[in-house]
């Protein structure tokens, strides 16, 4: 999928609900990053410390909780997307519709009904995927990189600057793949 600049134009109406998406979104990484370093902590406790079950109950505990909240976060984003797309599915059958109105019946003579019908409903109803997960989607691989290098640098300086080595090189390798097939 590539990026349509009048489809994105769309995005001008529902700024607040697109931002709510990202931001959702971007709270849900940071809690699953959280729960992955809870996780590990955990491991750690459990095999290289020796520890027991009421040990790590706090760890336990923290990770439920983590994973009660990203998944309301999660729930969030996906009712903001779906509620984002339906209003600019909305507006883009409204002015199909307006342009139908408009037209004058000799211009629609020749046209057949069925592509308007099927344009105006199958054809807008794919804009689903494109609004509710494409874009949002590039957003994400733009910050949640960064997101993960900020909880492992302080962690492990080395991994960090690997990571921050390597990660640039992902989206290269990526182009030339899709270039040979």
């Amino acid at each position: 999928m590539n990026l349509n600049k009048e489809l994105i134009n769309q995005l001008n109406g529902v700024r607040l609900k697109f931002f709510l998406v990202i931001i959702s979104g971007l709270i849900g990484a940071i809690f699953t990053v959280g729960q992955s370093r809870v996780l590990s902590m955990t491991i750690d406790g459990v095999f290289l410390k020796g520890k027991d079950l009421r040990g790590l109950s706090n760890l336990l505990y923290l990770y439920l909780s983590f994973s009660i909240v990203k998944g309301f976060v999660l729930w969030y984003q996906q009712f903001s997307a779906s509620s984002m797309v339906r209003h600019i599915k909305e507006e883009i059958r409204g002015r199909i519709i307006n342009r139908i109105v408009i037209a004058s019946p000799v211009s629609l003579r020749s046209e057949r009904t069925g592509e308007f019908v099927n344009l105006i409903w199958h054809g807008v109803d794919t804009l689903d995927n494109y609004f509710g997960k494409f874009v949002p989607s590039l957003f994400f691989s733009m910050f949640i990189p960064i997101l993960i290098l900020a909880f492992v640098f302080p962690v492990d300086w080395l991994t960090g600057l690997i990571l921050l080595v390597t990660a640039p090189v992902i989206p290269v390798f990526m182009h030339l793949v899709n270039r040979e097939c």
